[in-house]
């Protein structure tokens, strides 16, 4: 039995990229393709499917996130949570126009609204875990 989806657009499918993607289709397909780290149901916050759980120290206002090791790409390539530091990295960097939903983590304010080119984002790559620093 198949098990697969075919969508027909109203128009071209611009970008390949998520977190480039500037016409309503490709955000829509997008946005069921890829997974939101947090989930909120009924003002609740609940971790997505691919984060195995997440610690948040109240000393230095970080959020932990530790990832399922059994995720992986189509292609067969295992998820790492470099591939997603590269991938929150890019955002940032690039400006896109996700990139303000990132400004809780530390440093991306400066960079996105005051100009300041020779930021740190607080954003650790730690082997087989993803760190996140944010502002509180």
């Amino acid at each position: 039995m198949k098990n697969y989806i075919n969508i027909l657009l109203d128009a071209e499918f611009n970008l390949h990229l998520p977190f480039e993607c500037n016409d309503f289709s490709s955000r829509c397909i997008f946005s069921m393709m890829y997974e939101p780290l947090f989930n909120k149901n009924n003002a609740i916050y609940t971790t997505s499917s691919y984060v195995r759980n997440h610690y948040f120290n109240i000393e230095d206002f970080s959020i932990t996130f530790e990832f399922v090791d059994e995720i992986f790409f189509s292609n067969g390539e295992k998820l790492t949570s470099t591939d997603i530091y590269k991938t929150l990295y890019y955002q940032i960097s690039h400006k896109t126009m996700f990139s303000s939903y990132l400004d809780f983590i530390e440093g991306v304010s400066e960079f996105l609204y005051d100009g300041k080119l020779n930021v740190e984002f607080g954003i650790y790559d730690i082997p087989e875990r993803k760190y996140v620093s944010n502002q509180m």
